[in-house]
């Protein structure tokens, strides 16, 4: 289970890092669609398919690679 920093040890020079947030599956998805359609004008489905079709213009673009760091919230990449 994620925990979030503590204020004391929570700081990198003087820096506050950000909460940790734990989501559930359900959020996770709804996050990762919200995103792939801010940022791609798709919906996750078509954003995921295309992907693995390698499909995407520019996979180095900020935009798509905000989307593909949240593709574990939507598959288990560890299977």
């Amino acid at each position: 289970m994620a925990t979030a920093p503590q204020p004391d040890d929570a700081t990198d020079e003087g820096y506050s890092l950000p909460p940790i947030v734990e989501l559930s599956e359900e959020e996770g998805r709804a996050l990762f669609e919200r995103q792939a359609r801010k940022y791609m004008g798709m919906s996750g489905d078509e954003f995921l398919r295309k992907w693995d079709a390698g499909e995407i213009d520019g996979p180095d673009r900020s935009e798509v690679l905000t989307v593909v760091f949240l593709i574990p919230l939507v598959r288990n990449t560890l299977t």
